[in-house]
């Protein structure tokens, strides 16, 4: 918008009349205040509000002043960095109402006063730390302090948030430094990996992939999984609407199989759930609480060997995964457990590019053998950008004519965008449908739960019987 102007030169609105423009900006206004007012009866006013707020920002800025705000992120992106590697916020008191004085903080973390000063500047401007300027009794500016907000106490060492920091940091602002020379060198295409990934190159070690990198670093491993567990308990694990009926399915196909088959066949042949990457077992447990008509004597976890060494150990002392069976296993190779009516997979496929996914589903193929196997991947469902009409993305205005949004929201585009860095990516419908034909699978069913877009896409072998959601 122009100074003094009531134009909105936002190019996504460039092409609607000044009335539509001003009547969406007053919708966004109500819905803002409206979510205010819900605020302690609806736990979802207050992101549903703050995102309404950021579309008005966005609407209302100048175009220029938008270009300013990324250079003023970056800052402070580089600024929080510094003060994680200097050790300030654990400085910090976190208990309420306690603060330090920039003198005090500058002595403890040994960083020159005016230095910490201008960094602690980007975090305070940002809402990210409080500053307390100096009494008015005083001769000195020594007594300003700095004191803890809720966000910046999610950046201590031990925090979740921390460590997911540390890991996108990496992922995406370090990487980001090399991608058009990876690109140069590579082709302009997506990554094929799993070696020869932006975060191979960025390490010097272009041939190795993206795990073996993190077992050269015991902290950036660490921070992976800390990360991961708190990425993954974001989004709902056996909540999806429909999978009990798929539970209902899978444990009456295994009870009928198992009694006309009796004590013949191999004990893995008798296997119901086979979670495949799943790490210490946290969503095999999770099923069992949910739905008790699973038994943990016919659940297989899949991992790497060390994984399954130190997740086997752990389980011991956790009476519900008692009879569970933790089985080494590489994505890569073929399949160890084969004839089990579930290989459920969360959070996998994203990590890996097109060719490296198909190789894994075609590896779970080989071992589905019995028709009512299936296969569920627990992921997010991305937009489909290319699609000729994004369902869902255009809204009316009060006039009745139509407003361009986004094909693909903010935050979905970052998790998509960051997947990048290591070779994987966020998938729509339709490309898991094309790796379902590539393995000789087709996609049967689809759950969602419509709160996250978090889905569960059901795969079976092409010649299972049924058309499915594929035709």
């Amino acid at each position: 918008m122009a100074r003094g102007s009531n134009t909105i030169t936002n190019p996504q609105h460039a092409s609607q009349g000044p009335a539509v423009q001003k009547s969406y900006l007053q919708e966004l206004s109500t819905k803002i205040t409206d979510n205010i007012s819900q605020l302690g009866h609806d736990d979802t006013a207050g992101i549903k509000a703050a995102t309404a707020a950021l579309e008005l920002a966005a609407l209302l800025r100048p175009p220029g002043d938008t270009i300013m705000g990324w250079f003023a992120n970056m800052s402070v992106i580089s600024a929080v960095r510094l003060f994680l590697h200097w050790g300030c916020f654990e400085a910090i008191p976190e208990g309420k109402g306690e603060s330090i004085s920039y003198a005090e903080l500058s002595a403890k973390v040994n960083v020159d006063l005016q230095l910490l000063a201008r960094i602690a500047s980007m975090l305070t401007s940002a809402h990210i730390l409080l500053h307390h300027p100096a009494s008015t009794s005083s001769s000195q500016t020594s007594d300003a302090s700095l004191s803890h907000t809720p966000t910046s106490a999610l950046l201590r060492p031990g925090q979740p948030m921390c460590a997911m920091f540390s890991l996108m940091f990496n992922n995406v602002a370090a990487v980001s430094t090399i991608l058009p020379d990876y690109f140069d060198i590579y082709g302009r295409a997506e990554p094929l990996g799993p070696a020869h990934i932006p975060t191979s190159y960025l390490a010097g070690h272009p041939e190795e992939d993206y795990f073996s990198l993190l077992k050269r670093d015991e902290v950036a491993l660490r921070n992976f999984g800390v990360a991961m567990r708190m990425t993954s308990a974001r989004v709902p694990v056996t909540t999806i609407d429909g999978l009990e009926r798929v539970v209902e399915d899978v444990v009456r196909a295994h009870t009928e199989s198992w009694i006309s088959r009796g004590k013949d066949g191999a004990e893995e042949e008798n296997m119901m759930w086979v979670d495949v990457g799943g790490g210490d077992g946290h969503t095999v447990r999770d099923f069992l609480v949910k739905f008790p008509s699973i038994k943990a004597e016919y659940c297989v976890v899949q991992d790497l060997d060390e994984v399954v060494a130190s997740a086997e150990k752990a389980g011991e002392r956790d009476l519900l995964l008692k009879g569970v069976k933790w089985v080494a296993m590489d994505f890569l190779q073929e399949a160890p457990v084969k004839g089990a009516f579930v290989y459920y997979l969360r959070h996998i496929f994203r990590d890996y590019s097109d060719p490296v996914a198909t190789t894994i589903l075609r590896n779970i193929a080989r071992a589905m053998t019995n028709l009512a196997a299936r296969v569920l991947i627990s992921e997010q469902l991305h937009p489909d950008v290319m699609a000729p009409e994004l369902g869902g993305q255009t809204t009316q205005t009060t006039e009745g004519r139509g407003h361009e949004k986004p094909p693909v929201p903010l935050y979905a585009a970052f998790k998509d965008f960051s997947m990048l860095a290591i070779g994987g990516k966020e998938r729509s419908l339709e490309q898991f449908r094309g790796l379902a034909h590539m393995a000789g699978m087709r996609v049967s069913e689809v759950y969602q739960n419509w709160e996250t877009r978090h889905a569960v896409v059901e795969m079976r072998l092409m010649d299972a019987g049924g058309l499915g959601v594929d035709g």
